[in-house]
């Protein structure tokens, strides 16, 4: 069971501990906004609850939905999810190893965002300037 999805679907939240906490969606990002309202959660929260199972499926097939649209200035809301990953590890140090029993490094997940997002159908970018945009990112590797 995997306790570390990032969207908000699948989950429930106890409204009064998003309002004690003003626990919002952020107007900052782009990208990772429900990932920023689930670990702002987590990091007030002291127990949480898995059922296992699955209840429902989505599936995105949209070509045009948003999810698969190219996102204008994507490093901001990265950089801001490293933030709050970072936060979290903070409050729960314990969950970075059961994190990664099974997912990616966590940088490795951002920057894969970053090459995928210049990938999308409508991504302003040649081929030869979406490999200059990764070359010049794995120089700034600390980046992310």
């Amino acid at each position: 069971m995997d306790i570390f999805p990032r969207s908000v679907w699948a989950k429930l939240f106890l409204r009064r501990r998003i309002e004690e906490n003003n626990i919002t969606f952020s107007t900052e990002m782009s990208l990772g906004e429900d990932m920023s309202f689930v670990y702002q959660y987590l990091m007030v929260s002291r127990s949480i609850a898995v059922i296992d199972g699955v209840y429902y499926n989505v599936q995105n097939v949209n070509p045009k939905s948003l999810s698969k649209r190219y996102v204008n200035n994507i490093e901001h809301s990265l950089l801001i999810q490293n933030q709050l990953w970072n936060q979290l590890l903070e409050v729960y140090p314990k969950i970075e190893e059961n994190y990664y029993k099974q997912h990616m490094d966590f940088r490795f997940y951002l920057a894969s965002l970053y090459v995928n997002n210049l990938f999308k159908f409508d991504s302003p970018y040649s081929s030869k300037e979406k490999w200059d945009n990764i070359a010049q990112q794995l120089k700034n590797i600390d980046h992310f």
